[in-house]
């Protein structure tokens, strides 16, 4: 069996060739089946209103959930991880051919695809007004994409290696990138570098290292 924590509130499990469940913590109620994976379920993401699920089976599928009635939005032939909008209504997900596809949660369709990456991407991250995506990628950039057009809005190449993470700051003026650069290969001896780039420009603005 597993089970995974989504929110304070929320629990998502399932056992072996069962339907997952989703519980309320503080009442106990089950508040939905989640019928169509064949196997457990190994991971769970809640959106923001809780109103939707992605769930990860270990049948190598990801599967969008509307977590009051159980309904199988679309499922998701896909790798990598899955991030909801903080409205709640966009998921952004990546595909084999190393595109992000942004969905609908609402209908599951396809709203955006983002183009441009040469590798898989490692993480997603949506701007507070829903307006931009940044992207973290194993082929050593970091980009951002507007949600509406799709249009890269900027790409980020200061690192050798795989950029491990990248997100907004709470004004949305800048993003920041983390990566390993993958020289030194003990543990102990890796260097880890922070970034901070505004968004409307193509180099770094500052750059902080923590050897």
């Amino acid at each position: 069996m597993s089970a995974a924590f989504v929110s304070d509130e929320v629990v998502v499990a399932s056992a072996a060739g069962s339907a997952g469940r989703v519980w309320q913590m503080s009442s106990g109620k089950t508040l939905c089946e989640l019928l169509g994976h064949k196997g457990e379920i190994s991971r769970a993401v809640l959106s923001p209103d809780a109103a939707w699920v992605v769930t990860e089976g270990k049948d190598n599928t990801s599967r969008l959930w509307e977590t009051s009635t159980g309904r199988n939005i679309t499922t998701l032939n896909s790798p990598g991880g899955r991030t909801f909008s903080p409205d709640g209504t966009l998921l952004v997900h990546g595909a084999p051919d190393y595109t992000a596809v942004i969905r609908s949660v609402a209908t599951g369709q396809i709203v955006n695809e983002l183009h441009g990456h040469n590798g898989g991407i490692k993480h997603f991250e949506f701007s507070r007004d829903n307006k931009f995506v940044v992207t973290a990628c194993f082929d050593g950039a970091a980009r951002v994409f507007e949600v509406a057009t799709g249009r890269l809005v900027v790409e980020l190449r200061a690192f050798r290696g795989l950029v491990d993470h990248a997100s907004f700051s709470p004004d949305e003026n800048f993003v920041v990138t983390s990566d390993f650069d993958n020289v030194a290969r003990l543990p102990h001896q890796i260097q880890i570098k922070m970034q901070i780039v505004q968004c409307n420009q193509t180099k770094p603005q500052n750059f902080f290292r923590f050897d």
